[in-house]
This record gives C-alpha cells, structure tokens and sequence, in this order.
C-alpha cells in the first residue's frame, strides 16, 4: 500500500514536471490596428496574425508594451493588398510561411537582427495548376494537386552574411547589399529648366519674380495668397526652380499640416487635385492651397517630402527602388518627385541616394 502511494506521487510530481516545463503562451486580444499576438515565455510579443487592410505596412516593435521579437507562422498570409513592408530590428524569428500569398510584395528589407527564417517565409504564393506535382509541405482543407511557385523578381535587401542573404541564397532569389547598392553611372537631372519656359514662354524675367515672391517664410501674410507658417512649425518653403513649395517630415498628417500655418482659410489635396482626409499622410506631389474668403484658391504649394519619391507619405524600400530606377535612366523624376530622390541634395541621381532612402526605410540610419 505504501509504495502504491509513493508511485502514485512520484506520477503526479513527474506530471507537475512536465507541465511547468511546457512554455505558457498568453493570447491578447487583437490590436485596433489588426494585430494579434501572443506573449511568449520570456515576456516578448509574437503577431500571430494580421487582420489589417494596409498596403504599406510598418510592423511594430512594440505592442501594448511588449516587444515584438518574434513573426509567426502564415501570420501575414493571404494578405494579396501588401505592397510594403518594414520588419523591426527587435524581430529575430520569421516563421514558416509568414507572408506567403502576399502577391503585391516584390521586395523586403530584412535586418541582420533577425536569425530564423523559417521555409515559404517570402517570395511565394500558391500555383493551383492541377498538373502540377505537390510543391509545398503540408495541408490545407479542401484543396489538392496544389503547389507554391516563386513570385518572379523577389528581391530581398539584407546585410551580407546575414540570414537574409541565406535565406535569398536558398530560394534563389536575388540578394541586394543595403549597403552597396549596385552603383549606376550618375546622372545630372535637370528637367525643370524647361518647365518654366513652357509655362511663361515670353521671358524668364518673371519664373525669377515668381521665386522671389515665394521666398518668404517670415510669417508675414500678403494679400496676394502667399503661405504663411507659425513659428516653430515643422514646415519650410523651399526653391525649387519653377514650382512654388513647400518642405515637410515624412509621416505628418493634413490635421499637422493645417495646425502648423497661420492662414485661416487653406486646405490640403493630392498631385490629382483630390481632397484628403484629415488623418491622412501628405506626401510628395500634394498641393496646399490657401483659399481666399470664398474658398477660392488664389495660390498653391507644392509639397515636398524628402526621400518620399512615390508620394505616399512615407519612406520606404519602394522610394529607394523609384530613386535607383532613375539614376540608371529606366525612369525619370521630375521637380519636387527628383528633389524627393536626390537624398544627397547634390542635384544628381546615384545609387548613393536610394541607398540612403533605404537605410533610412529600414530604420539603419535616420532623415
């Protein structure tokens, strides 16, 4: 009887063992911005999954207070709107099939902080060609004869070394040095000295008037529109030969914008002339226009934010991409969008300056 009761304890201790062993995941709510998560053993954060509608999508570092080291699984699978991404520098796991299905996405910036990613995380999205052999590992309910293919033209932008460039090495996607960006053969830009002679064909006595009147940044205000910025206010005229503009930060909404100046009557539009929402990013190629007491405009500011080259507000991966493009003459970038590019200030389009933009976009180096 005594050892049936030493048997049953030595049992219950070996259960109690093994169930302290086994790490405790705690799931939080989902974030109003779509994150799930769960708080791993050592107190750090895992998103489990995304349920955001974003296209452009900076993932946090930190949720609720807790730092985010690890991406799970097939977290952001399935999310076809994805075009952008930046991974933190706290991350250091990518798991399994992490953005598979993420068609948009033709590129990642990856940090050397990261040392686990897992198979399928990036570069692949489902082949359902039923005469295709099984590729991927695994099952999904209720479909067969299903394979991942490559997604054609993947680039992954990493430090050399890194898990990064073994993971592009393994799936044959190409690997590109954040920071040796493939040099191109600079380009001096200078396409705005025809715009004005377009715009005021009879002398350009008055595109040199114009630039004059745009100068002032002194908070005086004028009868004739002109902008009019409170002090301390992030906001500078800039000159920019043939376009009246005006400088900001990256990430600054209308609501920032319109707090920062003095006019009374002015509002903010996107490059097609289309009001924005006052939580929404201004960015290159947006116009502020200051309205006279019937909401007319009487004059207009292009918005210039550097290093944001596709205007959305933002930098990220695919501005450096938009800049390096243009430095090797594949396209071509015009007044404030070239300003925008030209990271290093110094009037010409190089492979230095996208990749600045993408140091910057991965949060290695700052404005």
């Amino acid at each position: 009887m005594k050892k049936q009761k030493l048997r049953i304890l030595s049992v219950i201790f070996a259960l109690i063992l093994i169930i302290t062993s086994i790490p405790i995941t705690v799931i939080a709510e989902t974030t109003e911005d779509g994150f799930e998560y769960s708080i791993l053993d050592d107190g750090t954060a895992e998103i489990i999954k995304y349920t955001g509608g974003a296209t452009e999508l900076d993932i946090p570092s930190e949720i609720d207070g807790y730092t985010v080291t690890s991406i799970g699984q097939t977290a952001f699978q399935d999310c076809t709107g994805l075009t952008s991404i930046t991974i933190p520098d706290s991350v250091t796991i990518i798991g399994y099939g992490a953005f598979t299905e993420c068609n948009e996405l033709t590129s990642v910036t990856i940090p050397d902080s990261v040392t686990i990613i897992g198979s399928y995380a990036f570069g692949y999205c489902l082949d359902y060609d039923k005469s295709n052999p099984l590729l991927f590992l695994g099952t999904i309910f209720g479909v067969t004869n299903y394979r991942l293919k490559r997604i054609n033209g993947f680039t992954i932008y990493g430090v050399p070394g890194t898990t990064a460039e073994k993971y592009a090495n393994n799936n044959g996607f190409e690997f590109v040095d954040i920071n040796t960006v493939v040099p191109a053969e600079p380009t001096t830009h200078e396409p705005t000295t025809e715009a004005p002679t377009t715009q005021e064909p009879t002398t350009a006595e008055p595109t040199t008037e114009e630039l004059s009147t745009e100068e002032p940044a002194t908070g005086i205000p004028t009868v004739n529109g002109d902008i009019d910025i409170k002090d301390g206010a992030d906001i500078k005229t800039v000159d920019i030969v043939g376009t009246k503009a005006v400088e900001i930060k990256s990430e600054q909404s209308v609501k920032d914008i319109i707090s920062g100046l003095k006019n009374e009557n002015a509002k903010i539009v996107d490059k097609d002339g289309k009001d924005i929402a006052e939580s929404g990013f201004v960015g290159t190629g947006c116009k502020v226009q200051i309205l006279d007491k019937d909401g007319k405009a009487v004059n207009e500011y292009t918005v210039l934010v550097p290093m944001d080259v596709d205007g959305d507000g933002k930098i990220l991966a695919s501005d450096a991409r938009t800049s390096l493009r243009a430095s090797a003459k594949l396209d071509k970038l015009e007044n404030v969008f070239f300003a925008a590019a030209n990271a290093d200030g110094n009037n010409e389009l190089t492979a230095a300056d996208a990749r600045k933009i993408l140091r910057v976009s991965a949060k290695i180096d700052t404005v």
